[in-house]
């Protein structure tokens, strides 16, 4: 592998208008075994509104000690390898500055409209600091292409990928977070983001709403720790879940009364969590476990496999809790990233005592 520069500079003069700063963040969120809510790591892709900055100072006066590290500590460029340090196949400079250069343009759909991309990416400032990096995290990244308050240099420039493709994305920083930064992104800075696509799809089907649950069961199963099973709806496919499997899910949450306490619904988004693994209630473990996607269960979870004594908001303690839940997907757990081999100790030579030679 080889490196380039391409040749970029790095940006952070400050604007002279207000900005509110531009952010990222993904968190997926559900009920937990803490009785708070499950979150995803945040990868660095969705926009955070925060109080703007006054705009009439000093640049350097408006950054933080880890904007400020993050200039000084990159080594001047961003180090290039293959095959982002060849030509580009395709190159597209728009008026604002964004700019978008495809090396492998991929094959199959082009994301577009509602579809799915699944990404993994590196994010760049200019002089070569790498602020973000989905790798190691072992899990491509889902983004959606009409998804609300994502940068708009991002959002523009993954339009039209194709599953396999790799591209540079040269964002400006009136087009990523302004005058304002975020994290050790200093103000106005340009990043350059590298992305491969893993897949392009199609999104899932809308979920259905209470009135699939309001009949009878197709069938009713007990379960372990006194978990009934009732299920509404048979999915689709091969495939059933399993330990270790990552689902999502969308879901309603209500007491014996009736009285919800929560709902992915009303956040139209499903939570994604590892099954069997401890971080839901225990319930939720059970009672999950089986299910194809498409599935609809109703699920009675008794106050021990639930919150047990304690009470988390709307739920009382020794509360028995009832959930119909809707399985969306079903996908492989992440890989754990590969641990870096330690250096092996060049061992001292030792000397070779030298034999004596015959006289001749």
């Amino acid at each position: 592998m080889t490196s380039t520069n391409r040749g970029t500079s790095l940006s952070t003069t400050l604007g002279t208008s207000l900005l509110l700063t531009l952010g990222l963040s993904l968190v997926a969120t559900g009920c937990d075994q803490k009785g708070g809510v499950f979150e995803e790591p945040e990868p660095e892709l969705l926009v955070d509104r925060t109080t703007p900055r006054v705009a009439n100072l000093n640049p350097s006066d408006l950054m933080t000690d880890q904007q400020k590290k993050a200039l000084a500590s990159g080594p001047g460029e961003i180090q290039y390898t293959a095959p982002f340090d060849g030509e580009p196949v395709v190159t597209k400079k728009d008026p604002d500055g964004l700019i978008i250069e495809d090396f492998v343009v991929g094959k199959g759909s082009a994301a577009e409209g509602d579809k799915i991309l699944k990404i993994h990416y590196q994010g760049y400032l200019t002089n070569g600091f790498m602020f973000d990096d989905s790798h190691p995290r072992g899990k491509a990244l889902d983004v959606k292409l009409n998804q609300p308050n994502m940068i708009p240099g991002f959002s523009r420039g993954v339009v039209g990928l194709k599953k396999g493709g790799r591209r540079r994305i040269e964002i400006p920083g009136a087009l990523a977070y302004g005058s304002t930064g975020r994290g050790p992104i200093p103000p106005d800075a340009t990043l350059v983001f590298l992305i491969d696509v893993e897949d392009v799809i199609d999104p899932p089907p809308p979920p259905k709403g209470p009135e699939a649950f309001a009949g009878a069961p197709l069938s009713t199963e007990q379960a372990d720790g006194g978990v009934t099973i009732e299920i509404h709806g048979k999915g689709a496919g091969a495939r059933v879940a399993k330990t270790g499997d990552v689902v999502g899910v969308h879901y309603t949450g209500t007491l014996q009364d009736g009285t919800q306490f929560d709902s992915s619904l009303t956040r139209g988004q499903p939570i994604n969590f590892p099954l069997g693994s401890g971080r839901v209630i225990k319930g939720w473990d059970v009672g999950v476990a089986g299910m194809k996607v498409g599935e609809l269960r109703k699920l009675q979870i008794p106050a021990d496999m639930a919150y047990g004594k304690n009470a988390r908001g709307k739920i009382p303690a020794n509360a028995d809790l009832v959930f119909t839940i809707e399985l969306m997907s079903i996908s492989d757990a992440p890989k754990a990233p590969a641990r870096p081999k330690r250096p092996q100790r060049p061992q001292p030579k030792r000397p070779q005592p030298k034999r004596p030679q015959p006289k001749r």
